[in-house]
């Protein structure tokens, strides 16, 4: 059979590190979905912080989704932020991962990395719903 020439899309040539990183954000089905500015307090939670929200979570092992026009403040270890472009996240704590577009702000006070995607796609497959405002993906 012949070669797969659509191979060459998975390459990572828009990442700053050589790590294989996923630049798909599956929100899952227990997602709270932050449609005005809020405080979460609890770990391992996935939050969806939309435009022109502003978010305060609390807890270890939380999961950020933060769109254009919104903004995460994480205190706790062990968070991963997926972060679009026009959206930020401060991550404050220890192990901090954070992918974002360009033109997205990141700061992370503690330690952490930091990779770009050219674009972070969302997944809304089994989110319990969505940011709302237009079709369209966010």
């Amino acid at each position: 059979s012949a070669p797969d020439t659509a191979s060459d899309s998975d390459t990572d040539t828009d990442t700053d590190t050589d790590t294989d990183v996923d630049c798909t954000v599956n929100v899952p089905a227990d997602a709270m979905i932050l449609k005005s500015s809020g405080q979460i307090a609890d770990n391992g939670v996935f939050v969806w912080v939309c435009n022109g929200a502003t978010a305060g979570i609390m807890g270890n092992g939380s999961t950020v989704l933060a769109v254009s026009g919104s903004e995460a403040n994480i205190n706790g270890n062990s968070a991963t932020a997926y972060v679009k472009s026009g959206g930020t996240v401060t991550a404050n704590g220890k192990s901090a991962t954070i992918v974002h577009e360009a033109g997205a702000n990141v700061t992370i006070n503690g330690t952490g990395t930091q990779t770009s995607c050219k674009t972070i796609t969302v997944d809304s497959t089994n989110a319990p719903g969505n940011c709302g405002g237009g079709g369209g993906r966010e």
